[in-house]
């Protein structure tokens, strides 16, 4: 199971990642949860308010200059932190989010950051992904 998220915060021992509107199914604990979406004046339609599954994960980041592509791969732990985006009519939904402790450290994983979105995968996936980029000519940073 996979999810498409954001960096929100980064601290000393972990990063907060998340997303303000879908998460598939198969990355939520329990049942999806959603309500009316209501931010500032903009009302219309459901946000997504399922708490995220915990454990072990994948991070990871295709990206290109020119011609030449590279793949940021990374491990860690997914534990549950409440996160609520200004903004939103009060009282504030708790939008799914994780805090991943990383396997390295957060500095070094920031000076690889190849944009704000990364898929995350639970499991490690470490492996198939660098036999992937090797096939592919893809640099593993």
């Amino acid at each position: 199971s996979a999810a498409y998220l954001e960096f929100y915060e980064f601290f000393e021992n972990s990063v907060l990642m998340g997303v303000p509107d879908y998460v598939p199914a198969e990355v939520v604990e329990g049942k999806v949860k959603v309500k009316p979406a209501a931010f500032g004046n903009i009302g219309g339609g459901l946000l997504n308010i399922s708490t995220m599954k915990t454990g072990r994960l994948t991070l990871a980041r295709l990206s290109n200059t020119g011609n030449r592509y590279s793949m940021h791969i990374c491990t860690g732990e997914g534990k549950l932190k409440a996160w609520e985006e200004a903004g939103w009519d009060y009282p504030a939904p708790q939008l799914p989010s994780l805090d991943i402790h990383l396997d390295v450290p957060v500095d070094d994983f920031a000076q690889k950051i190849s944009g704000q979105h990364y898929i995350i995968a639970y499991g490690d996936h470490t492996g198939p992904l660098k036999d992937y980029c090797y096939l592919k000519n893809i640099e593993v940073v």
